[in-house]
């Protein structure tokens, strides 16, 4: 499911990893991460942490997760504020691509500053406005609730 090897033209940096880093590439990863987590979880779990990212791969190349940078990170935001994802859905694969990458590097007993962390987004953009209610309207709602209760 992943894109292994797969080449895009909106990659940033077109040099390959350092052979000699002590970091896995992010595909495994996520291979690392879903052999630990997954266990108990549904389907969708899986296909979430490979979709999140693969995203990453198709913007920014599959790389050791120390040679990622913070111009990756932002070339990730812009594709897929690109592709039309929504705040909310930036901020979940944000999420999911942090827990991966952290996940990983602490199983294989190293630490690194997570250039995914902190990136900054509209989190409401493209989010519908949610209307409050009417003060009567409100107060219908309560009444016809207290109704199917009873």
């Amino acid at each position: 499911m992943l894109r292994r090897g797969h080449s895009t033209s909106n990659e940033v940096s077109t040099t390959l990893p350092a052979a000699s880093s002590s970091f896995v590439l992010l595909s495994e990863a996520v291979e690392i991460y879903l052999e630990q987590k997954e266990k108990g979880c549904p389907i969708t779990f899986r296909r979430a942490a490979e979709r999140a990212c693969g995203y990453v791969i198709d913007a920014c190349s599959d790389k050791h997760l120390d040679v990622y940078t913070k111009a990756d990170a932002n070339a990730f935001r812009d594709a897929l504020i690109s592709r039309g994802l929504a705040g909310s859905g930036l901020t979940r694969v944000f999420g999911i691509v942090r827990a991966v990458i952290n996940f990983a590097a602490s199983e294989q007993g190293l630490s690194l500053t997570n250039p995914f962390a902190g990136d900054y987004y509209d989190r409401a953009a493209g989010v519908p406005a949610h209307d409050a209610l009417a003060p009567n309207e409100d107060e219908e709602y309560e009444n016809n609730t207290r109704k199917l209760s009873l």
